[in-house]
């Protein structure tokens, strides 16, 4: 399981990505729901392309993100406002492979509109050790272990989220896309998706990830033997896990002629790959659609909404990192990009678009995130500083492949 994994730019952040002892997974398993019967609807935010929800715990209410890649987690700050006390402890590691000890705890109540969540396991976790994740100001996750005791509609278009214990009282056309899914031992719903016709087992339904399609570099290896028509790839530091920035990387992308899972078929699209192995399917994928997940029987149900394309999306070839308040450029995109045509990696940024960034904030370094740079219509001008000389640019948007 995984919490959290974001991408700005080409930048991944990611949290837990693993807990595998017998004690933690005994307080996943545990948890019911008030009422028999219910029908709720209740708003969400977008934050960062992730879904933010209100839920109330002892009177108080707080924002939890929704990820079905993840477990309930309680951030240790709001676990001590509360005075909430461990009941056990378990290994957990991040997205970056990086283990370590956290505390478990079992929650009498967690209200979420007019429902309430008896007796849930969740997590307790540092959420502000991360830069990165710190800007999304999260008092915690309310993950698959959660969600599995009802069905749950996301209306990205809306907004509005309806939880509900009959599937039947949803309104579900013709046209909707139904799709089986199998659980792992954390409830997180996995697909087996086709790719050019080699299976991807186990890939996550992630709404804890703003991005597409992911996959590991084992598939990108056996799809790049048989052929790919158009690929890249960017190099620097990709991810942030809950337990500290990743190291160096490569990420590839590349372009994936036929996409099938079940019913659906998807043509000509972008999927990303990464050394970590963690598959997932995230938000920028199902916002495009109306999402059923009903794991009464394990059902992915999907209303088309808008059209989904990604093959020619459009980004800055590069992304940013922050070290003891300085910006850096974290990670370009193999593209020709010589010594004087644009950011290079490890450029320390000194202005974006006349703002200073040589002494950054926690609070300036999460609005540069948030703004993905979009100072200009699709353009940036930035200067760096290179060894001794500071040099300026002028950096556009572009497709990540050719275009016709």
């Amino acid at each position: 399981m995984r919490l959290i994994k974001i991408i700005i730019g080409v930048l991944l952040i990611g949290l837990l990505a693993s807990c595998s002892t017998i004690k933690a997974l005994q307080y996943i398993k545990m948890g019911s729901v008030s009422e028999r019967n219910f029908y709720v609807e209740l708003p969400f935010e977008i934050r960062y392309g992730l879904i933010i929800v209100k839920v109330k715990i002892h009177g108080k209410v707080y924002d939890f993100l929704l990820d079905t890649g993840a477990p309930n987690v309680l951030s240790t700050q709001v676990a001590k406002q509360l005075g909430i006390k461990a009941a056990g402890n378990g290994k957990a590691g991040d997205s970056q492979g990086q283990r370590a000890t956290l505390q478990f705890a079992v929650l009498d109540s967690i209200g979420i509109g007019d429902l309430q969540f008896l007796n849930t396991g969740v997590a307790i976790a540092d959420l502000q050790q991360s830069k990165e994740i710190a800007c999304f100001k999260l008092d915690g996750l309310l993950g698959a272990n959660l969600m599995r005791k009802a069905v749950w509609q996301f209306d990205y278009q809306r907004k509005i989220i309806t939880i509900t214990n009959k599937r039947d009282s949803l309104f579900i056309p013709k046209n909707a896309i139904w799709l089986n899914f199998h659980p792992n031992r954390v409830y997180t719903p996995l697909l087996d998706v086709q790719l050019n016709g080699i299976t991807d087992a186990n890939v996550e339904v992630d709404l804890g990830s703003n991005g597409d399609f992911c996959s590991s570099m084992k598939t990108y290896n056996a799809l790049n033997e048989k052929g790919l028509p158009q690929q890249t790839y960017s190099y620097g530091y990709g991810a942030s896990g809950l337990f500290g920035r990743g190291n160096q990387d490569t990420i590839r992308y590349a372009q994936i002629a036929t996409i099938g899972i079940d019913s659906l078929q998807l043509t000509n699209q972008m999927v990303y790959f990464i050394k970590s192995g963690v598959k997932t399917i995230g938000n920028n994928f199902f916002k495009n659609y109306t999402l059923i997940i009903d794991w009464s029987d394990n059902k992915l149900i999907m209303i088309p909404e808008t059209p989904y394309n990604n093959l020619n999306q459009k980004e800055f070839k590069f992304s940013v990192v922050l070290k003891d308040n300085q910006v850096f450029i974290g990670s370009v995109y193999a593209v020709p990009n010589k010594a004087t045509d644009g950011p290079q990696l490890g450029d320390r940024v000194l202005e974006i678009d006349g703002k200073d960034y040589r002494n950054c904030s926690g609070e300036d370094w999460c609005k540069l995130l948030s703004s993905r740079y979009e100072h200009g219509l699709g353009h940036v001008t930035i200067r760096v500083k290179r060894g001794e000389k500071e040099m300026e640019f002028t950096v556009a948007k572009e497709s990540i492949f050719k275009t016709n």
